[in-house]
């Protein structure tokens, strides 16, 4: 009986190993064919990309054996808009959205343009009223709905209300290479209609106007009644800097604008 168990025992430990053996030569077939699948599919991966499969891919144009970079955005469409906004900087104006394009004109800092459509990228704008172009939207600045606009250089004002122009008069700016009214685009942050004395250097004693809309530090629009003249080469011996306007004139915009309504200026 004793032997017959020992038989069994050994027979038994064998069997035991030889499961083993042969599951060890299973598990080692099995890596062998996986890692040759793995190898498979990385050779695919790597062929999987070519001219004959794609036109474009992450912004290059294949054709041929050779890569050519974009700078068109084709992933964002243009949608419509009607705003106005400004050059943040001197910009250029555009044949197409795309740098390598012909330039049709050259916007100066703080001048006013039309929006007609836009990517967010790149927009399609309307300057001096008869010129359209491409400009990128890295320069342009916002002017809200409503808005003033200042223009030194024909020494009038234009008041837009829901970006359509409302109003528009003579003003007298800073006087010629003395006291130049500074340009720029600032919110308006104070309203007074009850009456301001006005001091500066050469009038100490003061000057009194009814309507007072500081935009830029002292600068301001406001009421001038001791001038009898507006508009044209007045600002030569213009003002200290303050855009002078006639009584109606402000009034009509003291009535329409409010603190954080922009005042572009530019020349």
């Amino acid at each position: 009986m004793t032997k017959q168990i020992i038989k069994y025992r050994l027979f038994f430990g064998s069997e035991k190993m030889k499961k083993k053996k042969l599951l060890s030569i299973i598990f080692s077939c099995a890596l062998i064919l996986v890692s040759s699948g793995c190898a498979n599919n990385l050779l695919n991966n790597n062929q999987s990309i070519n001219k004959e499969d794609y036109n474009t891919f992450d912004g290059y144009i294949v054709e041929g054996t050779t890569n050519e970079t974009t700078t068109k955005e084709t992933t964002v469409p243009f949608h419509d808009e009607d705003k106005y906004m400004y050059a943040t900087e001197n910009l250029n104006l555009r044949s197409d959205y795309n740098t390598n394009s012909d330039i049709l004109d050259e916007i100066d800092k703080f001048e006013k343009v039309k929006l007609i459509k836009t990517n967010n990228t790149w927009s399609y704008v309307s300057y001096n009223n008869n010129e359209n172009g491409y400009v990128s939207n890295d320069y342009l600045g916002e002017l809200g709905n409503t808005f003033v606009e200042v223009d030194i250089s024909d020494q009038k004002l234009y008041l837009y209300v829901d970006n359509n122009l409302d109003y528009t008069a003579d003003v007298v700016t800073g006087k010629k290479g003395v006291y130049d009214t500074r340009l720029g685009c600032n919110p308006i942050y104070e309203m007074d209609n009850t009456g301001r004395l006005l001091k500066g250097p050469g009038y100490e004693d003061g000057v009194y106007v009814k309507r007072w809309m500081p935009f830029d530090g002292g600068i301001g629009l406001h009421d001038a009644s001791w001038r009898t003249n507006f508009g044209s080469d007045a600002y030569i011996n213009g003002s200290h800097g303050c855009v002078n306007m006639k009584f109606e004139d402000v009034d009509y915009v003291y009535d329409n604008v409010k603190v954080g309504t922009k005042v572009l200026v530019h020349n």
